[in-house]
């Protein structure tokens, strides 16, 4: 008789990582981590009549995408979609998408940022927001543990957390483990 119904386990056919032992997620495979997912973190700037250009300059940040209050609304590929722009809006990729542990990254934005603390709150305090957004990508079950020293900065910066989780595609085979009868 099961009690439960067994956990499914996301596995990404590029990617095979052990699941105990050496290489195990958050643990140390000859030195390096292993993580059971991939992570982008982006600084994400909104405010609703501010020029967002000259934050990212006082920042030291080349901008992803970015538009002003007023702009022609277009697509990504620059084709107009009519009607203008109703905010100002600044997206800032803060490095590449790796393994590396997500709670690292955010601590290494956060220590990028630390100098910058009245420029985030004057953004704030006009009407802005200022979030990381992470694009988390699932290779099966995982999580991942921010310090309240990491959550205390971002509230002093006053930064909020945006989590994107992906999972992996619905059509690949989940495999479940039996549970074991005591």
């Amino acid at each position: 008789m099961r009690l439960f119904r067994p956990v499914p386990q996301f596995r990404d056919p590029r990617r095979q990582v052990p699941r105990s032992g050496a290489g195990a997620a958050g643990c140390e495979a000859g030195g390096v981590s292993v993580n059971r997912y991939r992570a982008q973190v982006s600084l994400k700037l909104k405010h609703p009549t501010r020029d967002l250009s000259r934050v990212c300059k006082a920042l030291g940040l080349e901008p992803k995408h970015i538009w002003k209050m007023g702009d022609e609304r277009r697509t990504p590929k620059g084709n107009p979609l009519g009607g203008n722009r109703d905010s100002s809006y600044c997206l800032i990729e803060l490095g590449p998408t790796s393994r590396k542990s997500l709670a690292k990254k955010i601590e290494s934005a956060l220590g990028r940022l630390q100098s910058h603390r009245a420029l985030l709150r004057r953004l704030s305090s006009t009407g802005g927001k200022v979030t990381f957004s992470v694009g988390w990508f699932l290779d099966e079950h995982s999580g991942e543990t921010f310090s309240g020293d990491s959550l205390k900065s971002m509230a002093r910066l006053q930064i909020g957390l945006e989590l994107h989780a992906y999972l992996p595609d619905a059509n690949e085979p989940l495999r479940s483990k039996p549970i074991s009868k005591r």
